[in-house]
Order: C-alpha cells, then structure tokens, then sequence
C-alpha cells in the first residue's frame, strides 16, 4: 500500500492525484491484490463460502469490511468490534487537500490491506430456466448484496458459534442474525446447495459429482440418494445449478466433518451407557 500512496501523489502540482478506492482497483489489476487475498482466504468467499475463479474478475470482488463511504458512527462500531482494524486502519478520505502521507501506518480505511476481503459477486440463478438469466447482472447476495450496511466481519471471529443445518439454514445467536439477514445468505437456492452437500459425500465421492457436470444421468442417480424433494433434484439436475452446486463444495466437507463428529460423540455416548447385560451376552458362546 505504500507503493499505491507514493504513486498517488503528484510532485508537480504536490498534491495527490486519483487516489481513491477506483485508482485503488487499477492498481490491483497490475499488482495482484486479489491474487493475494485469494491465496489468504483459500479462494473462498468470505461471506458465502464459494470457491472463486479469479480468471472470472466479474465475479470477484474486492470488498471493504468497514465501507470506503464511513460515517463517525460506523467508525465506532467497527473499531469497537474489530480490534485488527482499530490497530491497522484509519478513517482518511484522500482528496486534492490532503497533505502528503509521511507514516502510511496506519493506513486510510479505503486502501488498508487490513480492511479489504474477497468477495463473490453473488451471482446466483434464481430461476429453473438459469439459461436465460444473465449471472453478471444478480447480486443474489454477499458484497453486492450488502452495499454499505453495517455488518459483523463474522469471519474474523475464532469464537462464533454460527451452525449450517441440514436443512441448509444457518444457526447463530442473536447478535449475529442481522449480518446473515443484510447478505443474504439464506435465500433458496443458497439454502438448497447447502441441503444437498448435507447428504451427497455420504454416498458418492466429490470426483463423482465433479464428473457429473458433464452428464445429466449421473446427477440423477447421485440427486436420487438424497432426501431433496422432487422440485429440488430438478433444479439441481440443470448443468448450470450442478456447476453452481459444485463451487460450493465446501460444505460438503464442513458436513462431512460434523456428520464423523456425531458418530464419534454417539459412540462415546453408547460406551458410557452400555448396559451391563450387554457385557455378559458378549461372553456367551455362539
């Protein structure tokens, strides 16, 4: 960011030049930017968890935890419940008046690496006909959805106890159900892919639903080993739902993971209550 500074100021005219969150974006296409907040977050959105595809930048976006238009009171909030951003960033709009930046650090809330994230478009299809949908022009959710409402940076927290049900509906406590609310992560198709990962590594293999984008038949018989209502396979049976599903792939092991954490605390639970009958049948010969 230092660079993006000391490129920003004119020493001609002294004073600095289109340095702003569209200079910022310029910058980004040649300094890589998104690659590296893509590389942090392990190419997933940070809001809906999607994986990302930077050769598709209309559907990336770099987004601001506190938005680069900040009033006094959303300052409060953030500095309040982000300590990294109280530390890292400062609330600076840089315009023809501003005096040339000696100590960068902390740096303007509109540049400061600390404040920036990656986020999908939130370009999901809403219709069974996704054919005739235009993906670049919905904003079905995350960045695009929230605009510049205030949220929690919920993922910034260690200490959330935030639950994606089987049902493909998210679990938090009060304090948090505004965030899910302003992005939007439960509209119904999203909740759909989330249902459908809920079930689907139980019995096929992620290179199996991989392979099935190229075969409606095989969605099918995969679709067919799930609970998911008839209207629901049919969806999702469409190529370009199954390719949508598949970005979103992390579910399936955030499921994968919980389903083997309930077996193993339902074993631990069935030792602890075996019943002492139980031990003495063992014993008995065949």
């Amino acid at each position: 960011m230092n660079k993006f500074l000391n490129e920003g100021w004119n020493s001609s005219v002294g004073k600095y030049v289109n340095c702003d969150f569209n200079s910022l974006k310029s910058f980004n296409a040649n300094h890589g930017i998104l690659a590296l907040l893509y590389s942090e977050q392990n190419g997933y959105c940070c809001y809906c968890m999607r994986k990302l595809n930077l050769g598709d930048r209309r559907m990336c976006t770099i987004e601001h935890v506190m938005p680069h238009k900040v009033n006094d009171s959303d300052l409060a909030f953030y500095f309040a419940n982000v300590p990294h951003l109280r530390k890292n960033v400062r609330a600076l709009v840089i315009d023809n008046s501003t005096r040339r930046l000696r100590h960068a650090h902390p740096y303007p809330h509109f540049c400061a690496y600390e404040n920036l994230v990656l986020s999908c478009s939130g370009g999901i299809y809403e219709t069974d006909t996704p054919e005739k949908e235009c993906l670049y022009k919905i904003h079905a959710c995350c960045n695009n959805a929230r605009g510049k409402k205030r949220i929690f940076p919920i993922f910034f927290y260690k200490d959330v106890n935030m639950i994606y049900e089987r049902d493909g509906l998210i679990t938090c406590s009060q304090k948090y159900e505004h965030t899910i609310d302003v992005l939007q992560l439960e509209t119904e198709n999203l909740c759909l892919f989330r249902k459908a990962w809920a079930y689907l590594l139980s019995s096929h293999s992620m290179e199996e639903i991989k392979d099935a984008m190229a075969e409606r038949s095989l969605r099918e018989e995969i679709l067919m080993d799930t609970p998911l209502k008839l209207n629901e396979v049919k969806r999702l049976c469409h190529s370009l739902y199954w390719e949508t599903l598949y970005e979103y792939r992390w579910f399936g092991f955030y499921f994968q993971k919980a389903h083997a954490t309930e077996e193993n605390n339902k074993n631990k639970y069935l030792q602890y209550v075996k019943p002492y009958r139980f031990d003495i049948m063992t014993k008995l010969p065949s």
